[in-house]
């Protein structure tokens, strides 16, 4: 090795990519639009497709970051998934019953700053979780994972479909449960293929109760993406080691990881979320521990 290593370039809108990364993924991208004569403009972080609608760059991006710039596989990954993503866009949607719903749909934890802004009051229903992340109702089909808009759901109704998609959400099976133990406590660890995994943030009394726990104090937790969530019962003040430790983990997987939710700590307790983690508009993350959390842990020293 010399006495100077050559510093690598990042991709700008996404820093775990490198710049040739960035420039293949986005070739790549023309490159397949070319192929199916769809006429559209490809900028920085989405493909603006003249017929309406757009493919973001996000999932994408994630999904290409350990394959080389050179490799034959990241043009083919790309094409693969502009593909997917036009079909499922110009498929015809099948119509939402209780009945599609029970078999295929999902209450889902996504990323709030991922709805863009002309299609946010179809998704007025959604509960929010914070600022950053929302849970609305999904059906998953065979190429894609629909979110579902507030107009669709007039035939179920929005509170049977949260209440089948919910159990729905408990009945997936696609992920392992762990326990790991780190400085301050006990760490819950759910991680696994399936798509919903992170939305099981919204099942945290289920989980609590799997564990015997009753969890007074509440939980803190996090849901990085939608493959991975992770818990701590509150049980004394090792609670915040456990909290810097979740925000650590967060912060990368949101970062890294493909389906990013959210870069957040939650504290859970009588069921209701509050967001522990405040982000700055220079970046900057700290953590704003809340009157009633605040207690606790007094009463806990």
């Amino acid at each position: 090795m010399g006495l100077f290593s050559r510093r690598v370039a990042h991709d700008e809108n996404y820093p775990f990519l490198t710049a040739d990364q960035g420039e293949a993924m986005r070739q790549a991208v023309r490159d397949t639009l070319d192929e199916l004569d769809e006429a559209g403009v490809v900028t920085e972080q989405e493909a603006m497709l003249a017929g309406g609608g757009g493919i973001g760059f996000d999932n994408l991006a994630r999904s290409i970051a350990d394959i080389p710039a050179a490799s034959p596989e990241l043009a083919a990954v790309c094409g693969h998934y502009v593909i997917s993503v036009i079909a499922s866009m110009t498929a015809e949607k099948e119509p939402l019953t209780e009945a599609v719903l029970a078999e295929r749909g999902y209450l889902r934890l996504v990323d709030a700053t991922m709805i863009p802004p002309a299609i946010e009051d179809g998704y007025a229903y959604a509960e929010r979780i914070g600022d950053r992340a929302i849970a609305i109702i999904a059906v998953d089909e065979p190429h894609t994972i629909r979110t579902v808009p507030l107009e669709d759901l007039t035939p179920v109704g929005v509170e049977r479909a949260r209440q089948v998609g919910y159990v729905n959400l408990l009945r997936d099976a696609g992920f392992v449960r762990e326990q790991i133990e780190v400085d301050g406590g006990l760490i819950v660890s759910l991680s696994g293929e399936s798509m919903f995994v992170g939305s099981r943030l919204l099942a945290l009394s289920e989980e609590t109760a799997l564990l015997g726990e009753e969890a007074p104090h509440g939980v803190v937790a996090i849901a990085p993406d939608r493959h991975h969530m992770h818990f701590h019962v509150i049980a004394d003040l090792g609670v915040v080691k456990v909290v810097n430790l979740l925000q650590n983990v967060a912060l990368a997987a949101y970062d890294e990881e493909q389906g990013a939710i959210s870069p957040c700590v939650y504290w859970w307790h009588g069921g209701r979320f509050t967001q522990l983690t405040r982000i700055s508009d220079d970046g900057s993350v700290s953590i704003d521990v809340p009157e009633g959390l605040t207690e606790i842990l007094n009463s806990l020293a």
